[in-house]
């Protein structure tokens, strides 16, 4: 009975989602400057990472098994879902003008994910995706998916939403770093 002694009295660390943004970072290097990209997100998916294996079997394999080593690491992708308005997307000074040239320029650029506790999660990325949804009686909307190149950089600020952070990143071997904190 002991090991439940506690159990219920630790209160949740859970949190809502409202308040994420996606910005895009412009520079090189460890001169980085990002803005918010001022899309109107609704919902969003965070990329997930999935490690491959690779089949080493052999003559000597012990035991009669398979025998396995770990592969590479794929850092998958980010989907998300806009409100959509067309006029918006011929644009490129506007949000969604913007991601349309994302799409069809070539490379990767930097991104960040700005969560509502003010973490930050950065990325190089490219849009390969975009589709529209225009209902009946409904708000009109647009599904983008970024690929997610390299291995994405966890940065934990030091307050809540909006704060100027101070990085303690998760990953040392991080694509590059940022400068500074948020640009207004």
């Amino acid at each position: 009975m002991s090991d439940t002694i506690g159990w219920d009295t630790h209160p949740t660390e859970a949190m809502l989602g409202y308040g994420l943004s996606l910005q895009r970072g412009t520079g090189s290097g460890t001169t980085i400057t990002y803005a918010d990209t001022g899309l109107e997100i609704r919902d969003f998916t965070a990329p997930a990472f999935t490690r491959s294996t690779v089949d080493v079997t052999n003559h000597r394999s012990p035991g009669f098994s398979l025998e396995y080593i770990p592969g590479m690491i794929d850092t998958g992708e980010c989907s998300f879902t806009v409100n959509y308005v067309p006029a918006n997307s011929a644009d490129p000074a506007k949000p969604l003008g913007m991601l349309l040239e994302q799409l069809y320029a070539a490379g990767n650029s930097p991104w960040r994910i700005r969560y509502a506790d003010g973490t930050f999660e950065e990325f190089l990325g490219s849009v390969t995706g975009y589709s529209r949804s225009i209902p009946v009686n409904d708000a009109m909307t647009a599904d983008i998916t970024m690929q997610v190149s390299g291995r994405p950089t966890l940065t934990v600020g030091t307050t809540g939403p909006g704060t100027m952070h101070v990085s303690q990143s998760f990953d040392t071997g991080g694509i590059y770093d940022s400068a500074g904190g948020e640009v207004a």
